[in-house]
């Protein structure tokens, strides 16, 4: 009987000891199981920090990038204001210059017909006195004195 008391205590020791480990391998799979789900919870966690950083930072580059152009329109519009306005000044210079140029034409072909009129009147009073002259050459000295 003693036999089987031991073996029955045997038994029961095994089974308490079965049990026992069933337990403990239950409570742990159940805690490594926890602690699997903490670890995902954690890095999805992560993965939408880093997810919003970077999102974060592409919105910071384009608003940086969005103000370098705004700034390069806005040089090359005053560059292009600047450039008309040379042209607009140059333009009014030369209208200026090309009015003063036929006004000084007009001014000149002026003079030109003036000349021409006093040379021609100056050819016909050389004319008549050259006459006059070839006239009184051809007079004696009573006649001269006669006139």
């Amino acid at each position: 009987m003693n036999i089987v008391l031991v073996v029955a205590a045997a038994v029961a020791a095994f089974s308490a000891g079965f049990v026992v480990r069933k337990t403990m391998a239950a409570s742990n799979a159940q805690s490594a199981e926890a602690r699997a789900q903490k670890m995902v919870l954690e890095a999805e966690r992560e993965a939408d920090a880093a997810t919003k950083r970077a999102l974060q930072e592409t919105k910071e580059e384009i608003a940086a990038m969005r103000r370098e152009v705004e700034e390069d329109v806005r040089t090359r519009r005053e560059e292009l204001t600047r450039l008309e306005r040379r042209m607009t000044d140059a333009e009014e210079d030369l209208r200026a210059k090309t009015s003063k140029i036929e006004a000084h034409t007009e001014d000149l072909a002026e003079r030109e017909h003036k000349l021409t009129y006093v040379r021609e009147q100056l050819e016909r009073a050389a004319e008549v006195h050259r006459a006059e002259l070839e006239k009184i050459a051809a007079m004696t000295s009573a006649e001269v004195a006669a006139s």
